[in-house]
């Protein structure tokens, strides 16, 4: 079958997957750490690991995918938006971590 990723999927994937992804891993480097208490929970659970934090965010945009074609036919945008905004709120805030 054919794949298709609607216009609109994109800014998620590049501001919520990749630049929340990159900036994080940033922060964390440099002495960061996360600030969302179920998140840290979660990748204690997962030892911490890089890899733990990056299966929990595509899992996230994976699960998020499939609630918005299952709930959200009438607006398959709107999950998209939303983790284009908080994407880009969260890219904003590990940026500030990373500044002096």
């Amino acid at each position: 079958g054919k794949v298709f990723l609607p216009i609109y999927w994109i800014p998620a994937l590049l501001l919520y997957g990749f630049g929340d992804i990159l900036t994080s891993l940033l922060a964390f480097s440099r002495g960061a750490y996360e600030a969302n208490p179920i998140l840290a929970g979660i990748l204690r659970a997962f030892g911490g690991s890089v890899a733990g934090f990056i299966f929990i965010k595509v899992a996230t945009l994976v699960g998020l995918a499939c609630l918005s074609l299952w709930k959200f036919r009438e607006r398959p945008w709107l999950i998209p938006l939303i983790l284009s905004a908080t994407g880009l709120i969260l890219i904003i805030n590990n940026l500030s971590c990373l500044l002096p």
